[in-house]
C-alpha cells in the first residue's frame, strides 16, 4: 500500500527486524538528502502522542526530508515480546536497525534522530551505535530510574494496575524483571558518547542535560507541553516546538542538491500463523490487515478506535486479538477512524462523528478479500460505535462493546464531564490516612445513593434521547437478525449508561438477539493481562455462537460460557488464559 496523503508526500508501509514502520516522502521522490527517524515513546505517552507524531513527519515530508516512524518490539504493530525478555535491550537495538534500514533502503547523505520522552532517552542510548548527524531531543527522561518512579508512582495512585518487585504493568504498559534490572542502570550522564549537534528541548529547566551534552547542545522551550500530554482525544500538538524544531534541522542540513529518492518496496509482516498488511481504503481510512495463513471459513472481526487512541488499543489489545484470532483462521481489520491515528480528518469528535460510513467500507474492503462473516468489535468509544454501526445501514449485523456507552448526549462536554473518567484505563485510589479514609468512604456512599437514584430516574423516567435509542433498538431487532454483545467491568461506569434502558440495562437485555455480560476482571479499557484475557474468552464465545455457519436465534446459546464451547474453541481459550497472546 502506498497511501498517498495529499499532492505533497507518500507513506510506504516498512518492516524491518519484526518492527512495523511507515516511511513518509515527497510524493515527487525529490527529497533534500536528510532523513529523521522518530523514537517515539512507550506505553500511554505513545498512544496519547501518536496523531501529532503523525503529522509531525508529514510536515518534514513536505519539506523534502525522509521520516522513518516506526513502533517499538513489544508495541503498536510491531511483533511482540516474550514477557520475560529485556525490553530495554531490544529497543536500543531497534534504534541501530532502524537507522541500518534508512541508510541501506534509502542512501541518504545526513541523518538525524528525534525522539520523545522515553524515546530520547533511547536516542542518547543508540548514539554511539547510530552516529547520527543531530539528535532531537523533546523532554528525555535523563534516567532509567527516574522513569520508573514516575510509573511506580502512577501505580501507587490508581485502582486496577499492577506492580511488584519483579514488574511493572500500569497504564497500558508491561515492563519485565530484565527491563526494569536493565533500566535502573541508564543515566544519560554516565554515557561515554561524543554527542553530535543536538537540540533540547524541556517543560523545566535541564540545566544538568545541558551540561552533559556540552557545546554541541542547543535548547528551545517545549511550548505547548500540557495540552500535548492530555488524553488523545483532547490534547493538542506542540506546533511551537515543532516550528522550532524545523527550524533547527534547517540550520543544519549539509548544502546538497535535490536528491532523488529510490523505490521502496512496501512490508508484511508474518509469523507462523498470520500475517499482516497495511491497508488503505475508503476515504483516507488507514489500518492493519490480519489474515489468516489457513482461512478456515470466512470469518473477520473489525477494531475501531478506543477513545482518540491509535488502532493498536491500550496496551495492544486489538493487536493481540487481531493475530490471535487469525491464527484460529479469522481475519481482522484494526484501524483508525478518520481524524485519529494515521488517518485522514480534522475537527472529529469521538461520539458524535459517525463512524458506521467507515465500518461500512472497512467491511466492504474485508467482503472483497473473500471474509463476509464479518463482526465489528470496539473498547469505549470504539464499542459504541460499534453497535451503531449494527443499528445504521452498515449491513453488519453483529457486534461486541466492551465497556461502551450506548448513548451520548449532543454536546455534552468532553473534558469536563464526569464521563471522561469511564474512558480512564484505571481509577485513583483513596489516601490511605484513616480520617481522610472514612470521610471518602461517606463522600463514596453518599455519591452511590446519589447515583442509584439517578438510575432509578433515568431507567423508569428516560431522557428523551433514550426514549429514541430505545425505539431504535426495537426496531432493529424487529427486523433484522442482529446480535449484540455488551459486555462491562463490574466496577466500570458504563453501567450507568445502561441505566437508561432499565435497572442494569434490563429492557436492552430482554430484546431478541441482544445479550449483557458483567465481567468482574475487566478494566476500563483492558490495560491489564487479566482483563485482556476476560475479553477475549467472551469474543471468541460470541464468534462462535453467532457465525453465520450456524447462526441460531436461541438467546440462551447466544454467547456460551468458556467451558461450553466446542473443542476446538476450548483449546483456544485455555491457551489464552495460561499465556495471554503467544506474542508474535
Amino acid at each position: 500500500m502506498n497511501g498517498a496523503t495529499g499532492a505533497a508526500t507518500e507513506i510506504i508501509p516498512v518492516v524491518f527486524d519484526g518492527h512495523s514502520g511507515s516511511l513518509h516522502r515527497p510524493s515527487t521522490r525529490t527529497g533534500n538528502g536528510a532523513a529523521v527517524i522518530i523514537c517515539a515513546p512507550a506505553g500511554r505517552d505513545a498512544r496519547w502522542t501518536y496523531h501529532a507524531l503523525f503529522h509531525w513527519a508529514e510536515q518534514l515530508a513536505c519539506e523534502g526530508y525522509l521520516v522513518l516512524r516506526y513502533d517499538l518490539l513489544g508495541e503498536g504493530d510491531s511483533l511482540g515480546l516474550d514477557d520475560a525478555a529485556d525490553q530495554w535491550a531490544a529497543w536500543v537495538k531497534g534504534v541501530r536497525q532502524a537507522a541500518d534500514f534508512v541508510r541501506t533502503q534509502t542512501g541518504v547523505s545526513q541523518l538525524f534522530v528525534c525522539g520523545l520522552r522515553i524515546g530520547a532517552t533511547l536516542a542518547c542510548v543508540a548514539a554511539e551505535g547510530v552516529k547520527p548527524d543531530g539528535l532531537i531531543l523533546w523532554d528525555p527522561l535523563p534516567s532509567g530510574k527516574a522513569w520508573l518512579k514516575e510509573l511506580r508512582l502512577a501505580y501507587a495512585m490508581q485502582i486496577g494496575a499492577h506492580s511488584d518487585d519483579d514488574t511493572i504493568e500500569c497504564n497500558g504498559l508491561y515492563l519485565s524483571a530484565a527491563t526494569i534490572q536493565a533500566l535502573e542502570a541508564v543515566d544519560i550522564a554516565h554515557l561515554k558518547t561524543e554527542w553530535p549537534p543536538l537540540l533540547l528541548a524541556s517543560p523545566v529547566g535541564a540545566k544538568r542535560l545541558l551540561s552533559v551534552f556540552g557545546d554541541q547542545a542547543d535548547s528551545t522551550p517545549f511550548a505547548g507541553y500540557t495540552l500535548f500530554f492530555k488524553d488523545s482525544y483532547v490534547n493538542q500538538a506542540p506546533d511551537e516546538l515543532f516550528k522550532s524544531t524545523r527550524q533547527w534541522l534547517e540550520k543544519h542540513l549539509a548544502p546538497s542538491s535535490a536528491t532523488i529518492m529510490p523505490s521502496v518496496p512496501s512490508g508484511i509482516l508474518q509469523a507462523d500463523n498470520w500475517r499482516e498488511e497495511r491497508v488503505c481504503f475508503g476515504q483516507g481510512l488507514r489500518g492493519v490487515l490480519c489474515l489468516p495463513l489457513q482461512n478456515t471459513g470466512g470469518q473477520a472481526v473489525i477494531f475501531g478506535n478506543t477513545g482518540g487512541d491509535p488502532r493498536a488499543g491500550v496496551a495492544n489489545f486489538s493487536t493481540r486479538a487481531s493475530r490471535l484470532l487469525a491464527a484460529q483462521g479469522i481475519a481482522a481489520l484494526r484501524f483508525d477512524f478518520s481524524g485519529l491515528g494515521e488517518s485522514e480528518g480534522s475537527d472529529v469528535h469521538v461520539y458524535e462523528t459517525d463512524r458506521t460510513p467507515e465500518i461500512k467500507e472497512a467491511a466492504v474492503l474485508l467482503t472483497g478479500r473473500g471474509f463476509a462473516d464479518v463482526t465489528t468489535a470496539g473498547v469505549c468509544t470504539g464499542g459504541f460505535h460499534a453497535v451503531r454501526a449494527v443499528l445504521g445501514d452498515s449491513g453488519i449485523s453483529r457486534a461486541v462493546a466492551i465497556n461502551a456507552w450506548l448513548l451520548w448526549e449532543q454536546g455534552r462536554e468532553l473534558d469536563r464531564a464526569a464521563h471522561v473518567e469511564s474512558m480512564r484505563s484505571v481509577y485513583l485510589k483513596a489516601p490511605v490516612q484513616a480520617r481522610k479514609w472514612v470521610r471518602l468512604a461517606r463522600e463514596a456512599l453518599h455519591s452511590h445513593i446519589l447515583s442509584r437514584l439517578a438510575g432509578l430516574k433515568r431507567s423508569f423516567f428516560p431522557h428523551p434521547a433514550a426514549q429514541a435509542a430505545r425505539l431504535q433498538f426495537a426496531k432493529a431487532t424487529a427486523a433484522r437478525d442482529i446480535h449484540i454483545q455488551v459486555l462491562a467491568g463490574a466496577m466500570d461506569l458504563s453501567l450507568e449508561g445502561l441505566e437508561h434502558f432499565g435497572p442494569r440495562g434490563r429492557w436492552l437485555a430482554r430484546q431478541k438477539g441482544i445479550s449483557i455480560a458483567v465481567l468482574p476482571e475487566l478494566d476500563h479499557a483492558l490495560t491489564t493481562k487479566k482483563s485482556q484475557k476476560e475479553a477475549i474468552k467472551a469474543l471468541l464465545s460470541f464468534l462462535s455462537a453467532t457465525s453465520s455457519k450456524d447462526r441460531t436465534t436461541d438467546r440462551s446459546q447466544a454467547a456460551p460460557a468458556a467451558n461450553d464451547l466446542p473443542s476446538s474453541g476450548k483449546k483456544f481459550v485455555e491457551r489464552t488464559t495460561a499465556n495471554l497472546l503467544p506474542e508474535a
